[in-house]
């Protein structure tokens, strides 16, 4: 196409965009993209925009012709959201559109008020990486063999399950942050913050003796993985962790579990450890991904996953994969 950068129009969405937005789904994905259905129905499309737990923003030709689609997730319409369901047309690439749709992104999440945003780019190759680092986001957290190996129509079949990093950027940091971490993850999480400018506190362990068991747990059937978000840390939370996560694995067929544990609360030092004793290891941290701050996230694979197959373009993203990995051989060893 001979369209330049600049005659591409970024604007939000509108409602009647939706049909042209499914087309350009199907144009990228023809019926692959199972992690999104919901993108191939325009009703879906309009009605999760219209309750802003979708924020799209589109591309479109000066003739009005959407070309791309790039979106803010909110499900619970939180504070944080997900940036992806990012795609252009095959007839439109190469033309920096993401580049241009960025920024208009992220004006509309200072509009919602949040305070920052996170993204989810492929391990396979590294230009979604580079976009996410050209517009003030680090990384800070590796979600390994997250996505079948079956999965989308890629120009090269994965050998393996493929591994997302996480990135984050801030739109607005907090003036100062206390975390319960285990004192061996203490200098990796501190190198993380680090980044963005923030040095946290950590305080000496202690254990809060009236906290439930509580925790969420999500299995996302089509993607075989499975997710447990501690609420309320405690010594009851580690049986709970136990029962979902062997419910994951044998009865929904989970390949990958996924643990979140509150950084804020006094007893997430020892369930740590504890946790590490089920089989998870270190993954990285979530800035504000619970009610009450910020995760320490863990993971735990039920087969072989190769990191060194893994490309990585930013040096700290680097340094963190060779931590993850160093501690799931240590995690291994010791179980």
């Amino acid at each position: 196409m001979s369209e330049a950068a600049a005659d591409y129009n970024i604007r939000p969405y509108q409602p009647g965009d939706e049909e042209q937005i499914c087309a350009v789904v199907r144009a990228c994905y023809g019926d692959t993209y199972i992690a999104h259905k919901e993108l191939y129905h325009p009703n879906q499309v309009a009605r999760l925009n219209a309750s802003q737990r979708l924020v799209s923003i589109v591309a479109t030709t000066p003739a009005g012709e959407i070309v791309a689609h790039y979106a803010i997730e909110r499900p619970d319409l939180g504070r944080i959201g997900e940036t992806g369901e990012a795609m252009v047309h095959p007839d439109h690439r190469h033309h920096n559109i993401f580049e241009q749709m960025r920024p208009v992104l992220v004006d509309a999440a200072r509009r919602l008020n949040m305070v920052g945003l996170f993204g989810m780019p492929v391990t396979n190759h590294t230009f979604s990486q580079r976009m996410y680092e050209h517009f003030d986001g680090f990384p800070c957290g590796l979600s390994l063999g997250m996505v079948p190996k079956e999965f989308h129509n890629l120009a090269e079949p994965l050998t393996q399950r493929l591994s997302l990093l996480l990135y984050f950027q801030y739109l607005r940091k907090p003036d100062s942050m206390v975390l319960n971490v285990p004192q061996r993850h203490q200098d990796m999480v501190a190198s993380t913050y680090a980044q963005f400018g923030i040095t946290p506190e950590f305080p000496a362990p202690q254990v809060d003796e009236d906290a439930t068991e509580e925790v969420d747990v999500q299995f996302f059937p089509e993607m075989k993985f499975g997710v447990i978000r501690v609420r309320e840390a405690g010594p009851r939370s580690l049986n709970a962790i136990r029962r979902s996560q062997q419910s994951l694995i044998q009865g929904d067929g989970a390949e990958v579990v996924y643990l979140e544990l509150p950084m804020a609360q006094t007893s997430t030092f020892a369930l740590c450890e504890a946790a590490e004793g089920l089989g998870f290891f270190f993954a990285g941290i979530g800035p504000n991904f619970a009610p009450d701050g910020d995760v320490l996230r863990l993971q735990y694979l039920t087969g072989p996953l190769d990191t060194g197959l893994l490309k990585i373009n930013h040096p700290f993203a680097q340094k963190l994969v060779a931590y993850i990995e160093s501690e799931r051989q240590r995690v291994a060893k010791n179980g």
